[in-house]
């Protein structure tokens, strides 16, 4: 929003010649007023917007530059697999299967480890999430009555 005011050096405020003094002062107020803000909330939030530029920069360069990597999850967290590894006994009535994620791998296509609790570890590409791992057990186990049919 323009200024439609000047301060000369002895802090004398000169209206602008284009501007009607109490029309302009009259709307300005409200424009101000609609906020809801007081003035010092407004410049909390000016602060506030910078320091989120400062934090946002780095990570949207990241994306444009496509070095940007979203984790499905959290390394240590629990997840839940519809499959069984090929020879293992697992108990098909115990699906999903809840699963540690033991390592994260970063490559052409981002990878992570699950360990199932028999002790065994299996690789899972980060576009199966979704499709044979699940972040939710609910989610799991909708997509498994979505394969029963």
């Amino acid at each position: 929003m323009g200024r439609m005011t000047k301060r000369d050096e002895r802090i004398t405020v000169l209206v602008d010649p284009g501007f009607s003094a109490i029309d302009a002062a009259v709307n300005r107020l409200a424009d101000y007023e609609d906020t809801g803000l007081a003035p010092e909330e407004v410049a909390a939030l000016q602060a506030s917007n910078q320091e989120l530029k400062k934090e946002a920069l780095p990570i949207l360069q990241a994306k444009v530059q496509d070095r940007l990597v979203i984790m499905p999850c959290g390394l240590g967290e629990t997840v839940y697999a519809n499959f069984a590894i090929r020879g293992d006994y697992l108990r098909e009535k115990d699906k999903p299967y809840p699963c540690e994620v033991v390592f994260i791998g970063l490559s052409k296509e981002p990878f992570l480890h699950i360990q199932f609790k028999n002790g065994r570890v299996f690789p899972v590409k980060f576009c199966e999430v979704g499709k044979t791992v699940f972040t939710t057990r609910e989610a799991a186990e909708a997509a498994l009555k979505e394969q029963e049919g």
